[in-house]
Formats: C-alpha cells, sequence, structure tokens
C-alpha cells in the first residue's frame, strides 16, 4: 500500500516510515511511500487512489497551510481518504475532529500507538466478508441470511 507523509522534518518523515514499514513487514504487507514537505505539495500532487492513507502533521513549517487547513480541502477532494494526523500539540484535536480523521499520533510516535492505528486502518480498507440477504417467504415474514463476499483488499 502507498502512503503519504507529510510532514516538514525530514527525520520525522523517516522515523514513521520505518515504524510503519517495520509493522507491514510483520503482517507480510509492503509499504510505499510518498514524501511531501508541504500540505500545497501534497495537494498539488493529490490524486484520488495515489495512496490508502495519508499521514498528516498538523503544524508544518512556517509560510505553510497547517495540517489542519490540508485537511478542510482535501475533504473537498475526497471524503474517504483515511487521515492520521500526526502533531506533537493535542491542542488542535477538537478543530481536526471536524475532518472525520481516523486517528491522531503525538511525537514522537511509538511503534505500539502506530500498530494499533495501523490495525484500525487495515480495518477500515478491507472489506466485510459476508453481506446480509433478506429472503422472503411471500408470507410477510423475512429471514436474514449471511452470504460470502468474494475478493478483498490486496493491499
Amino acid at each position: 500500500m502507498y502512503f503519504a507523509i507529510v510532514e516538514d522534518l525530514k527525520e520525522d518523515q523517516n522515523h514513521l516510515a520505518g515504524l510503519i514499514r517495520e509493522d507491514c513487514l510483520a503482517h507480510g504487507e509492503q509499504a510505499d511511500f510518498l514524501f511531501f514537505f508541504s500540505g500545497e505539495d501534497f495537494l498539488d500532487a493529490y490524486r484520488k487512489g495515489m495512496c490508502g492513507a495519508v499521514f498528516l502533521d498538523i503544524m508544518l513549517g512556517a509560510g505553510s497551510a497547517s495540517g489542519i487547513e490540508t485537511a478542510r480541502t482535501l475533504r473537498e477532494l475526497d471524503t474517504r481518504l483515511p487521515i492520521v494526523f500526526v502533531t506533537s500539540e493535542t491542542g488542535f484535536a477538537l478543530e481536526g475532529y471536524e475532518f472525520h480523521p481516523l486517528d491522531y499520533l503525538v511525537k514522537p510516535v511509538s511503534a505500539d500507538k502506530l500498530a494499533w492505528c495501523l490495525n484500525e486502518l487495515r480495518e477500515y480498507l478491507d472489506p466485510p466478508s459476508y453481506i446480509q440477504v433478506q429472503e422472503s417467504s411471500g408470507r410477510g415474514a423475512a429471514a436474514g441470511q449471511r452470504a460470502a463476499v468474494l475478493g478483498g483488499f490486496a493491499g
């Protein structure tokens, strides 16, 4: 899966990518990355389907759009892309929830917190293994039956 990391500090980009890569390897998955130093660069490059999730720093460099502003614009382009806010400032949490993030990670990001977040992401992206189908007997009563769904996420 491709992950976009929008982070203005190279060392924080590398730290996060390393943790994601380790977790994905432990799950037999491949992790590929697109790195951006500003929200503007990310939004200029963004196309639906280019990544499975975006890890978005809230406090981007001076003169750059904040992660909150970037999320606002991103939600106009794509309402379903999972956003994970990454920040050292927890005071933005309430403002950021307006954009329906999957999670918030506080710097320095720990492997345990990231593992929980990635498991939530897997669950969010994995389609259901069954659907509920109503079966009618013609007498006004309906019984629910589960039908298997073929296919699935091939991260």
